[in-house]
C-alpha cells in the first residue's frame, strides 16, 4: 500500500520518503509510531440540549478500535464506562455476598436509610462538565 498516512505532517515528495515493512507481525507498532488522529464534532446527545462536541480519537493498537476503547477517549462516555463498571462489579459481588445482599435489603427497605444512600451514591458520580 502506497500513501500518505501522516495527516498532512509530512511535506517530504512521496518518493523520498522511508518506506514502512507492514505485517502481522510489527502492525501495532507502526501503527503506535504514527499514532493516527480524527477530529470530530458531534452532536451530544447525552445532554440532549443539541449542544455539539468536539472530540479527537487517537489510536495506537489495534485494541484502540474496539468500542470501549473509543469510548474511554470521550470524557462523557468515559465516565458513563467506569459507573458501568462499577455496577457489573457491585452485581458479581452482590451475588457472591449474602451478607452484603441482606444489609442492602435492610437499606432498601427503611425510606430514610434508601434516600441517604441514593444521596451518598450521588455525591459519588462523576460530575458533567
Amino acid at each position: 500500500v502506497t500513501g500518505d498516512f501522516s495527516n498532512g505532517q509530512e511535506h517530504a515528495p512521496l518518493s523520498e520518503r522511508e518506506k514502512v515493512n507492514i505485517n502481522k507481525n510489527n502492525f501495532d507498532a507502526v501503527l503506535s509510531d504514527y499514532s493516527p488522529q480524527v477530529n470530530l464534532t458531534v452532536e451530544n446527545t447525552l445532554a440532549g440540549d443539541g449542544r455539539e462536541e468536539n472530540i479527537r480519537l487517537t489510536f495506537r493498537n489495534m485494541k484502540d478500535f474496539t468500542p470501549e476503547q473509543v469510548a474511554r477517549q470521550i470524557p462523557q462516555l468515559k465516565a458513563m464506562l467506569a459507573m458501568r463498571n462499577l455496577l457489573r462489579d457491585l452485581k458479581a459481588n452482590l451475588l457472591d455476598n449474602q451478607t452484603f445482599r441482606k444489609e442492602l435489603e435492610k437499606i432498601l427497605l427503611d425510606p430514610a436509610l434508601s434516600a441517604e444512600l441514593r444521596s451518598e451514591l450521588s455525591a459519588l458520580a462523576p460530575k458533567q462538565a
